[in-house]
């Protein structure tokens, strides 16, 4: 099957942040920021983000995609500072998406970022 992508470098793709602040006192509320994708070859991604924490807190953090405007779902072909276990309180964030691990085809994505804090 041949496999087609059919995005720009120069194309900016929408990022989004999911947080769960929950209880968590307002001086030690996590910030997403500076979320950021860009295009590293025609099969991957790169995301990037800052995770700003006090105390080095321990996260999950889940990428979620619409991609070709579906539903959201959670990316499969994800690697890097993605997971269970991550690190706050560092910047530049990087996970690498493997586009053909979640899809075929694809026109248009739009990224979401979940994250909790594990106790």
């Amino acid at each position: 099957m041949k496999r087609n992508i059919l995005f720009a470098i120069a194309l900016a793709f929408p990022c989004f942040v999911i947080g769960q602040e929950g209880s968590v006192p307002r001086e030690n509320i996590k910030i997403v920021k500076n979320i950021q994708a860009a295009q590293m070859d025609e099969f991957r991604i790169r995301i990037t983000y800052d995770l700003h924490s006090a105390n080095s807190q321990i996260f999950s953090i889940t990428i979620y995609a619409s991609i070709n405007g579906a539903s959201k779902k959670k990316l499969k072909g994800v690697t890097g500072d993605v997971g269970e276990s991550i690190v706050g309180g560092k910047s530049n964030y990087v996970v690498i998406w493997d586009v053909f691990e979640d899809t075929d085809r694809l026109e248009s994505v739009e990224f979401y970022i979940h994250w909790y804090e594990r106790s």
